[in-house]
């Protein structure tokens, strides 16, 4: 009988320390878990707070990209925008249109262009014009010449009625790109 007394009370007290303890681990992870909502809470504020500010960067950016673009417009009124595997037409004198491809081989980029010159005229024009490239700011950054001596025809004249292609590329430095062009004739009257 003595030994079920020592016993019960040996239960007893391994229990209530039991709870106890249990008590003090809920309790600390209770605050831990305070704590954690807590900074949680801090950087879900932090976040929305950090993807406002990007989204009104963005909108600035594009305001900004605008407002470039409208005053290197205003400053150079001819330049066209630049755009790949599109047909731009140009329709200046005997240049009707012009196609750019982006092409190139691990980062070494090349800027290709086809071009198409039509004499509407009744005479035959010995065809003289050149690109200029142009970067996002409208400072140029290149050019290259449609000569005179496409293959193909007598001295490089494009008859009365004649449509005909040419192809070239031009490659710039890997911090330059191009965003903007124009044609200008060599010989315009």
């Amino acid at each position: 009988m003595g030994y079920r007394r020592v016993s019960r009370k040996f239960i007893i007290v391994g229990f209530s320390m039991a709870l106890f303890a249990s008590l003090c681990i809920i309790l600390t992870l209770c605050i831990q878990i305070r704590l954690y909502s807590t900074q949680l809470a801090g950087f879900k504020q932090a976040e929305s707070f950090r993807s406002k500010e990007i989204e009104e960067m963005k909108t600035r950016m594009t305001e900004l990209e605008v407002e470039i673009a409208e005053m290197v417009q205003s400053r150079l009124p001819n330049l066209k925008e630049l755009a790949f595997d599109k047909v731009i037409e140009i329709d200046h004198r005997y240049v009707k249109n012009i196609v750019f491809t982006l092409t190139g081989k691990n980062g070494h980029k090349s800027f290709e262009y086809k071009t198409v010159l039509e004499n509407s005229g009744t005479e035959a024009i010995e065809p003289a014009a050149k690109v200029i490239f142009f970067d996002r700011l409208g400072i140029q950054i290149g050019q290259a010449n449609i000569e005179n001596d496409v293959p193909g025809s007598d001295q490089g004249l494009l008859d009365p009625g004649e449509v005909r292609s040419f192809y070239n590329s031009i490659q710039f430095a890997e911090s330059l790109l191009p965003r903007y062009f124009r044609v200008v004739l060599e010989n315009a009257e």
